[in-house]
């Protein structure tokens, strides 16, 4: 697993069809790390599939530089 590579979490609230599940998995694949989606069950029947995505993007500590200041 590359560990450079932000992380995406996906959350599918309702159903998608198997290709759309393997299209979204598979472009997201390509630029992020991530699990296959998670589904749970859509409580607001007005909406057919909400997707909610995360994007996690790593950080690096700040590097002291030295202070010239006197």
């Amino acid at each position: 697993m590359n560990m450079s590579k932000p992380v995406a979490e996906i959350l599918v609230e309702g159903e998608l069809s198997p290709f759309e599940h393997e299209a979204l998995y598979k472009l997201l694949k390509k630029h992020f790390r991530l699990e296959q989606p998670s589904y749970s069950e859509l409580l607001n029947g007005s909406i057919g599939t909400r997707v909610n995505m995360s994007f996690i993007i790593p950080t690096s500590p700040l590097v002291e530089a030295p202070c010239f200041l006197c």
